[in-house]
């Protein structure tokens, strides 16, 4: 059954953005410059766990620490031009759905996601210019944004229930990361014709180990956000590098802070392995794929 004229048309838009040269370049620039900031936030979680040095930052805290080395300034701008890369390979895939999330309540919602991190990362890139310009020496952790995100919305009549709701939306994406660990999430999203069966479960093994750290991460931070709403106490709410410290904090359980510290950085290498083998445009289902095949004789080049 052929698709309705009007999704049909998205499609093509679609794949016209996502099949562009310039477009992948700039998508892989901001998978780039996403995978090195998660890096540098597992290894300083890591370090400050082990009394070592390092720091429980975000990415902001990460662009503040880079901002302070020599040639700071020209290394921001390279992190802001990954940022807006970033975002507009997220608002195509969530306009267009050039990832096949579909468009049941559950694609849509993904989707969903999808725009709210073009956001977060179109922010990311303007706070870089603000530190180019010497216009923002906010704290590092998250905490303070967060806590003044809260502190706005709970300021208005029913905010107390929009911080509530976005702290149930954090739990869920929270959640949602888990199960992304048990299912093909990733399969189809990659270059499977020019991947080796060991690099294929290398990315995997990295991409779940990752996935479970940030499910961890939104977890604790959807959670102090409820707390925050609930109690009309926006000093409750965490951001980035406050969940990780909390996390820090529970004795209770063992090495919990060095295992998310730890899946933090290989998702840092998970993004970066994917500069090389995402697959920017996902063609409707058909013939499956499998790793290392080839079409015919010659191995075609991917369009994605």
């Amino acid at each position: 059954m052929r698709p309705p004229p009007s999704l049909a048309r998205l499609e093509a838009v679609g794949r016209a953005l996502a099949t562009r040269r310039w477009f992948r370049a700039f998508a892989r620039w901001g998978l780039l410059v996403k995978g090195v900031i998660f890096l540098m936030i597992g290894s300083l979680a890591g370090l400050a766990a082990l009394d070592l040095g390092g720091d429980f930052i975000n990415a902001y805290g990460v662009m503040q620490r880079i901002a302070s080395h020599a040639f700071g300034m020209l290394l921001l701008v390279v992190v802001m031009t990954g940022n807006i890369g970033y975002a507009l390979f997220k608002t195509v895939a969530a306009l267009f759905d050039t990832d096949r999330k579909g468009s049941d309540v559950i694609g849509l919602f993904k989707r969903l996601g999808m725009l709210i991190k073009s956001v977060i990362y179109i922010g990311l890139a303007f706070l870089a210019l603000q530190l180019v310009m010497g216009l923002n020496d906010g704290d590092g952790s998250g905490d303070t944004f967060a806590k003044s995100i809260a502190a706005s919305l709970i300021s208005h009549l029913y905010g107390e229930w929009l911080v509530i709701a976005l702290g149930i939306y954090l739990v869920a994406m929270g959640l949602m990361q888990f199960y992304m660990i048990y299912t093909a999430y990733i399969r189809r999203r990659l270059r499977l014709e020019e991947l080796t069966p060991g690099m294929f479960r290398l990315i995997v093994a990295l991409g779940r180990f990752g996935y479970a750290a940030r499910g961890v991460v939104a977890l604790v931070t959807g959670a102090f956000l409820c707390v925050a709403g609930w109690y009309s106490d926006p000093d409750s709410a965490k951001g980035l590098g406050g969940a990780l410290a909390w996390l820090n904090e529970q004795a209770y359980i063992p090495y919990l802070m060095g295992m998310v510290a730890a899946g933090l950085f290989a998702y840092g290498v998970f993004e970066l392995l994917l500069v090389r083998y995402r697959r920017f445009y996902v063609a409707p289902p058909g013939r499956p794929r499998t790793i290392g095949s080839v079409a015919g004789s010659q191995r075609r080049p991917s369009t994605g």
